[in-house]
């Protein structure tokens, strides 16, 4: 979202790529939180019923499309845990390489992902599909599910990044975005096929608790506008 790009929101913003990474992502140091997403979207969120309430459709849908964009991010693995200690200790905890060892990752990663939905890839585009709605009580509630969920995954899709892209990923110097040559390889290799389960896994998981976000927003509204069959 481009109003969160370019604007100061915290001195450590740095760490998370700038201004629109701190507002996207939440990163874990043990028991530290680095990074606004859920409060990004529990505001988002809060600003679609109060429009609802006034009956402005309008603008309640395209905040409620605000809170669940920070809720997706929040589905991405590395928006919660960019890499492992072992992997920082490597780089000899220097910052300027963590981040540029990180970026590597998370745009070829992202990339990757993005490739191969819009080539229509049925196995993600499935996931997402087919996805079970989850129990949602609250908006926070949804986020803290996630960001647990993707934390939980990050250490798994940062080795597998490492087994698909061993060049690409292990660099402390920013590069390019991967070719399609590296997206779609010539031959199916084992850290692919990881990278693949975990993000199949990722989508499923984001899909049913969008839905159950949604299913919230409506018993939230529904005192307050009347539903639509």
């Amino acid at each position: 979202m481009s109003l969160d790009s370019a604007i100061w929101v915290s001195p450590l913003q740095f760490l998370m790529g700038g201004s629109h990474g701190y507002r996207h992502q939440l990163y874990r140091f043990g028991p530290f939180r680095l990074g606004d997403a859920p409060a990004r979207a529990a505001h988002f969120y809060e600003l679609s019923k109060q429009a609802f309430a006034k009956k402005d459709t309008y603008w309640g849908f395209r905040f409620f499309a605000c809170s669940l964009h920070y809720l997706e991010d929040l589905g991405q693995p590395l928006h919660n845990k960019p890499l492992t200690l072992a992997q920082i200790a490597m780089l000899g905890f220097n910052p300027r390489w963590i981040v540029n060892y990180a970026m590597n990752i998370h745009v070829a990663y992202e990339s990757y992902v993005a490739r191969h939905l819009e080539k229509g890839d049925e196995r993600f585009i499935e996931a997402l599909q087919e996805s079970r709605s989850e129990d949602v009580q609250s908006i926070g509630e949804a986020t803290g599910i996630m960001s647990d969920y993707s934390y939980s995954q990050a250490s798994k899709l940062l080795q597998a990044s490492e087994e698909f892209w061993p060049a690409r990923v292990r660099s402390k110097y920013r590069k390019s975005r991967p070719t399609e040559a590296e997206i779609f390889p010539v031959q199916y290799s084992p850290g692919q096929s990881k990278l693949d389960k975990i993000t199949e896994e990722s989508l499923s998981a984001t899909g049913g608790l969008m839905r159950g976000a949604l299913e919230r927003l409506q018993i939230d509204i529904s005192p307050k506008y009347p539903q639509v069959d």
